[in-house]
């Protein structure tokens, strides 16, 4: 009877610990400015490969560039009248670029979870 029990509960278990166990990459990253909160999503357009999502409301299809060794990920929305770039520099330093059209532009030192685990992920998609 008590095998019983302990077979049951490994059943409803081993999906758990599958979850737990992953080693599929994040597939979102945040970075954060002093002003701003940038989400990064993954997306499997090749033109495209991420999401941009501005402090939790405004989400734009981002484009990558790597200029001088710098990668770049770069939106601009008509509808929200805004340019918007998530910048990672080769020395490790990361910014957020805001610039509501018309308006001045805005770099902001940003901090980036697992900053390397994105780097590694927009590197793949060049």
């Amino acid at each position: 009877m008590l095998r019983q029990y302990l077979v049951i509960a490994g059943f409803i278990a081993a999906p758990f610990a599958t979850v737990a166990q992953s080693d599929e990459p994040p597939q979102e990253w945040l970075c954060t400015s002093e002003s701003h909160s940038l989400a990064v999503s993954v997306l499997p357009s090749d033109r495209r490969p991420a999401l941009l999502t501005l402090n939790e409301t405004i989400q734009l299809d981002a484009s990558l560039n790597r200029r001088n060794d710098n990668l770049r990920l770069f939106a601009t929305s008509t509808a929200d009248k805004l340019f918007l770039a998530l910048h990672l520099r080769d020395d490790g330093s990361s910014e957020i670029m805001h610039q509501p059209m018309g308006g001045e532009t805005a770099f902001e030192p940003a901090t980036c979870e697992n900053r390397a685990g994105l780097v590694a992920y927009l590197e793949s998609r060049l």
